[in-house]
């Protein structure tokens, strides 16, 4: 078949292709999606992968499936031609939410694709609205481009990009096996959009990776029992807990036209059930997200320290670590610093500080100068899905500071948990004033430390 392509008409674009609006010989409508080999190696053993998915799956009606009617593979590029969208699912969702008796129909018909994908035993990986496409009335799956087929051993290639952050299943966030669960996850973040007119999971503050491991979201009162349950399994965040393939969720969404009222009254209960079930699962979710921030605010933590008794050594040779369980500690000529973490894994974090992970106090020992001293703390927030490590000091507004105590260690919240002021909105809070608060390194430690022991030795 002879087209042509129009680069001055695109009608898409993704992360390694554009979409182009296409013509054949006869005059047909068509779109070619151009991938472009930039890496020429990498690159092509990826859209290599795409054709060969689309060679297992055969065309047959009603699958639900976008196909390709002709592919050419050029030095630098490969071009697949399919039949021309009238649209997308994200146009019909800009437009508002969708009316319920559509939402099911278009489930379902997104789930006869996905069932159809399950045939040749391939996960697809990046469902989401621009991937489902109306053609002729229908509701179809479209772009392969990292799908994968399951029977196979897995490729490096297969696995440079892993779909879309707002509709990727939590378990991908962890690096576990992704399965056509992680599938059916991101078929439910659609079915929320599709009832709602908003993502299950919007993307902000550069941080979804914790959104979808720590957030339920909630569909409006009222809203049917079947569409209820359907979307509490799909988001459960358990992979297990979800169906098994996309060949339950249809049957439930079919089925549910046929339901007597007394079987719509039970609907309701599973309803509530389900969703029971999928804030049980949440739960434990948020206890793995938060223990794997905490793993990696403590490596940072590790680090900084391992680097300050470097810093601190090469002033004072004689200084020498010491082994404290909970504690970090060094001592040199009499003296001693030490950072004592009264914050950390298993803390409950308190709603209007998420972000927290980490909170300890530094600690300076000055024998015969002066004593013990509190002068700064360290604290762990999680800033844009990384921990970001701050050294602060803290007043308390109206406290009598004993001479030469201008440091006190944070004061206690109402729910008896330490927590920095600084990510408190900017403004005092339980009555502390902000002295410092800047990115913490070992510099930055020393500098403090410095800080407070010139004075004290008449430097």
């Amino acid at each position: 078949m002879a087209f042509t392509y129009n680069t001055d008409d695109r009608l898409g674009s993704g992360a390694f292709s554009n979409v182009y609006a296409a013509t054949d010989d006869a005059g047909r409508k068509l779109a070619a999606k151009v991938i472009q080999f930039r890496d020429r190696e990498d690159d092509l053993q990826l859209a290599m992968r795409e054709v060969e998915i689309l060679g297992e799956l055969k065309a047959k009606p009603n699958d639900h499936l976008v196909h390709a009617v002709d592919i050419a593979l050029e030095s630098d590029h490969l071009v697949l031609v399919m039949a021309r969208a009238d649209r997308t699912l994200a146009d019909l969702i800009a437009e508002g939410p969708v009316p319920e008796a559509e939402v099911k129909n278009i489930l379902i018909q997104i789930a006869t694709g996905m069932e159809s994908l399950a045939l040749a035993s391939v996960v697809h990986r990046d469902i989401k609205p621009t991937n489902v496409l109306e053609l002729n009335g229908q509701w179809c799956l479209t772009d392969f481009g990292i799908s994968r087929i399951t029977s196979r051993a897995r490729a490096d290639h297969t696995w440079r990009a892993t779909g879309t952050a707002e509709y990727r299943a939590p378990e991908v966030f962890r690096d576990q096996d992704e399965t056509v669960r992680a599938d059916l996850y991101s078929l439910g973040c659609i079915a929320y959009e599709l009832i709602t007119g908003v993502q299950a999971f919007p993307y902000a503050d550069g941080d979804i990776r914790i959104r979808q491991l720590t957030e339920q979201p909630e569909l409006p009162e009222g809203t049917d029992p079947t569409l209820r349950s359907v979307v509490a399994q799909l988001l459960n965040k358990e992979p297990a807990a979800r169906p098994s393939d996309a060949r339950q969720v249809r049957e439930q969404l079919v089925a549910s036209g046929r339901l007597s009222p007394e079987q719509s009254m039970l609907l309701g209960v599973r309803a509530v059930v389900d969703e029971r079930e999928a804030l049980s699962a949440l739960g434990q979710s948020l206890q793995a997200a938060n223990a794997e921030r905490f793993r990696q605010a403590a490596v940072q933590v590790h680090a900084l320290w391992a680097r300050f008794v470097e810093l601190l050594t090469e002033v004072f040779p004689t200084a020498e670590p010491e082994q404290i369980p909970g504690e970090f500690r060094v001592n040199f000529n009499g003296m001693s610093v030490s950072f004592l973490r009264f914050v950390g894994q298993g803390f409950h974090y308190a709603a209007d500080l998420p972000e927290l992970i980490l909170v300890g106090e530094v600690k300076v020992r000055s024998g015969t100068i002066h004593g013990e001293a509190t002068i700064a703390n360290l604290y762990s927030l999680w800033v844009n899905d990384l921990p970001q490590l701050r050294i602060a000091q803290f007043e308390i507004e109206g406290y009598e500071l004993p001479p030469g105590r201008d440091l006190v260690k944070l004061p206690r919240a109402a729910n008896s948990h330490y927590m920095p002021r600084a990510y408190a909105e900017h403004g005092p809070t339980f009555g502390e004033i902000v002295i410092s608060d800047e990115l913490a390194d070992a510099n930055a430690l020393l500098r403090y430390v410095a800080a407070y022991l010139q004075p004290l030795t008449g430097q």
